[in-house]
């Protein structure tokens, strides 16, 4: 959790350097999009970790890295899936509400 805090911290850190020319502080729909997502892949890492915890212990330092290299692969594909899934619906949903005016 410590981790996860201290990720943000830093994304803000250097969200608000780099100050945008969307908003006055810098923080702007870039930006927020990166604090609203950016959870999901650290979420996917620190299973990929807690995997490769325990499978290096119980078989190996090949087939643990194995493991947590897929589970990290895993969970990529899967949320950029779901992003794709979602884009689509709105893209649909819009296609018809324009076909019906």
């Amino acid at each position: 959790m410590a981790d996860l805090q201290a990720l943000h911290a830093g994304v803000v850190s250097v969200a608000r350097l780099h100050r945008g020319h969307h908003e006055a502080r810098g923080v702007g729909p870039p930006t927020a999009a990166v604090l609203a997502n950016f959870a999901w892949g650290l979420l996917g890492f620190g299973m990929a970790i807690a995997v490769m915890h325990v499978a290096v212990v119980q078989f190996g330092a090949a087939v643990g890295l194995s493991l947590a290299l897929g589970t990290c692969v895993t969970s990529n594909l899967t949320l950029w899936g779901i992003g794709r899934r979602a884009m689509h619906k709105v893209h649909n949903k819009r296609r018809e509400t324009t076909d019906t005016m």
